[in-house]
């Protein structure tokens, strides 16, 4: 072991007295504006169980030292942190021996490592690997794990590794308006102004928080809700920077000013009215027009980790396009093919392992005519049978070259049909589910990027923005992806027939572009995976903090001016606001909000309208029947002389009797009837005493194919025919 590197962690631990936290890995240049959320730092604790004090050499100290790996439990290891050097005893207890980022796009895997202690040596008495997602999703966040001498492979000592989680600060909730907006380089008509909202770092550099959306000029403008963490504004002042956009100027500066966290939560109107200035060019302040505070809370955002902890699963489906060009095909080209689906495949694939119930994976194809008649199909199952669902990923891979040797590839491929069926499966399975903790779904579409239904693909983004799964479009090949880019990250613009998404479900990630960045397979497959999964937990928390579903233990929103910390949950930044009725409703998909303190106000879901119900199957016809209510007057017996046979008829087959023996009555055999049957008693009568002779009353009826011959041959049909023919003159 590096003995230089594990004196250096010693003496920093002891100099900071704090448990050291793990570096995470850096994000690439492209990730770091994606919306990702608070970050979630784990703090690990390790109990030691039943070491045999004599074990090793003679020496009384030990050290546990911990390496991380993002490729597999094989390695390779980098030594991070190790623990304070203690006497060999056999229980020895590691409370919050170190803190780690959790980051679910990544394979955390920690080697724990029992050494002898010397000043020049560590030798390793046994060693035992564990993964940071193995953790997270177990029962009560402990598992055992049995720890191994490498030379012998016997067992030295037990185990037991436990986490908590960290809580998070709190997002603080904005409002503004603006009013009178006017500078003498733009056109107040033509014109569209948004803002943004700045903190100077160390450096003196700007960093952007937030960027507003562009609202047309006017007199008064109200912007969007929007959200700020409160360890980004509490600390320095935050600069709101003013901009407006015309047919002339592509971006035109307006003016700015400033503000911090105390003036913002005071709650002032007259504080919280800013004048936005800048300086002109003679170096005079103007002002160009006036901000106005609407809203200011604090809100507490339940996590990722939250819902995990209290029972939410992830599903994943993976849907693959068979689908090739007209041009010429040569070997390179399938070559490079094969190899981008089963990168894509096991990369993003690989993190679902834990946190799935199962090991089952849903695959489908689409664009190529499938066996056994070869007929055209834009959506079937990898397996080519009727159950979508593989086990584990080497299943997947297993059904795609089976598919991929038997199917016929076609040059149209349609991405609606799977989006459709899946987002229906999640929509589903959220209706039969039982509990206060829904599973997610996930959907991944691997494509080449050439697909002709894209309204049809818009309307079913749109519809899956309302269900609990999230899309990831998957570019393959070197085919033009522009389509395909644009269509997956345009978010909450998408629009069809003024219809828009509720939420941002769609991420995307370029295969070709990836390899053209790193060429490495481990840092390749990383790299890939950051890109389609670094959204996903903020996806999930959102939906369900949207829809009123809460964690086992609600987070707890941090006031000063609240004496005791409320839990409750986050508002969603375009939910309206009005007082809550009822508490304690199931979970629905549109919450309002409560006050929770004069001063400062926080707010907690509550459901304003319930999520529809699956619809229950109707039977082909009724299991028992039912005879006429007696005692109708001939109002109620008919509506109209022209209705006289459907009633008949009507009557008819829920008797399961064939209709063609059915007498059809003129109007003056009715009239007559009606002269000897003053009401339908008499014919329920001897309706319910030809019901008593039917052998095997009551039981279920026949099965739909031989319900003709059997309605032929019962005999309440020539019981009925001789009835109405007794009443003919």
């Amino acid at each position: 072991m590096n003995m230089a590197r594990i004196r250096h962690i010693l003496e920093m631990r002891r100099a900071t007295k704090v448990p050291p936290l793990l570096p995470p890995k850096a994000k690439r240049q492209g990730e770091i504006d994606k919306k990702t959320g608070p970050k979630e730092i784990i703090d690990i604790h390790v109990k030691i169980r039943g070491l045999r004090p004599k074990i090793g050499s003679g020496t009384n100290s030990i050290t546990c030292i911990f390496s991380e790996s993002d490729d597999s439990f094989g390695g390779p290891w980098r030594v991070s942190t190790a623990s304070d050097v203690i006497n060999k005893e056999p229980n020895i207890d590691l409370p919050s021996v170190f803190a780690i980022e959790f980051q679910f796009e990544r394979s955390q895997y920690i080697k724990l490592d029992v050494c002898d202690w010397t000043e020049n040596s560590a030798v390793s008495l046994g060693y035992t690997i564990f993964s940071v997602s193995e953790l997270v999703v177990c029962e009560k966040n402990v598992i055992s794990k049995k720890i191994i001498n490498d030379d012998t492979g016997e067992t030295i000592a037990d185990a037991q590794i436990s986490c908590t989680i960290r809580p998070k600060p709190h997002s603080v909730l904005l409002q503004f308006s603006a009013k009178n907006l006017i500078k003498k380089n733009m056109t107040p008509n033509s014109s569209q102004v948004f803002f943004e909202v700045q903190k100077h770092e160390e450096n003196n550099d700007p960093l952007v928080l937030y960027r507003s959306e562009m609202a047309k000029c006017a007199q008064k403008v109200v912007f969007r809700s929007f959200s700020l963490q409160s360890t980004d504004i509490s600390d320095n002042n935050v600069v709101f920077v003013c901009y407006f956009r015309d047919s002339k100027t592509q971006k035109g500066y307006m003016g700015q000013f400033e503000t911090n966290y105390s003036l913002l939560k005071d709650g002032d109107p007259e504080k919280n009215t800013y004048n936005v200035v800048y300086v002109n060019s003679r170096g005079q302040t103007k002002t160009c027009g006036i901000f106005e505070l609407l809203r200011c809370n604090d809100v507490a955002l339940s996590s990722f980790l939250d819902y995990i902890s209290s029972g939410s699963t992830l599903n994943l489906a993976i849907a693959i396009d068979f689908s090739r060009p007209d041009s010429f095909i040569d070997e390179a080209y399938v070559r490079r093919y094969l190899d981008d689906v089963e990168l894509a495949v096991k990369a993003i694939g690989e993190p679902f392992r834990d946190f799935s119930a199962t090991s089952a994976y849903g695959a489908f194809g689409f664009g190529a005519k499938i066996p056994p008649l070869y007929r055209e199909s834009q959506e079937f199952c990898l397996s080519l049978e009727t159950d979508p669902y593989c086990r584990g990923l080497d299943g997947v891979m297993k059904a795609f070259k089976n598919s991929f040797a038997n199917v016929q590839p076609i040059n149209t491929a349609h991405l609606s049909h799977v989006i459709y069926y899946v987002s229906k499966l999640a929509q589903n399975a959220l209706n039969r589910n039982q509990s206060n903790q829904p599973n997610y779904h996930v959907l991944v579409v691997i494509t080449r990027g050439v697909f002709d239904d894209l309204k049809e693909t818009i309307q079913s983004i749109i519809f899956a923005s309302r269900a609990p799964i999230s899309i990831v479009f998957v570019g393959i090949n070197n085919n033009d992806l522009g389509d395909l880019e644009r269509l997956a990250t345009a978010g909450t613009r998408l629009t069809y027939h003024g219809r828009k998404p509720e939420r941002d479900c769609v991420q995307y990630v370029s295969i070709p572009k990836c390899r053209e960045e790193e060429s490495n397979p481990s840092e390749l497959k990383s790299l890939v995976a950051e890109r389609a999964l670094s959204c996903l937990p903020w996806q999930m928390s959102t939906w369900m903090t949207k829809n009123g579903y809460k964690p086992r233990s609600a987070p707890v929103a941090y006031s000063q001016d609240v004496e005791q910390d409320q839990a409750y949950q986050a508002v969603p930044l375009h939910a309206t606001y009005r007082p809550a009725k009822v508490v304690g409703e199931q979970a629905g998909s549109v919450f309002s909000a409560s006050t929770a303190t004069t001063t400062h106000q926080a707010f907690v879901a509550v459901p304003l309208r319930q999520l529809p119900r699956e619809p229950t199957r109707v039977a082909d016809y009724p299991t028992s029947t039912t005879s006429p209510r007696p005692g109708g007057d001939r109002d109620r017996l008919r509506s109209s002389q022209g209705s006289i046979d459907n009633r008949f008829i009507k009557m008819a087959s829920q008797m399961s009797i064939d209709t063609r023996t059915v007498p059809v009555l003129n109007e003056q055999q009715y009239s007559e009837s009606e002269e000897t049957i003053s009401s339908t008693s008499k014919l329920s009568k001897f309706l319910s005493q030809q019901e008593k002779s039917i052998p095997d009353s009551g039981k279920r009826p026949p099965s739909l194919a031989n319900l003709r011959s059997y309605s032929i041959q019962h005999p309440s049909t020539r019981s009925l025919n001789t009835f109405f023919q007794s009443k003919k003159p």
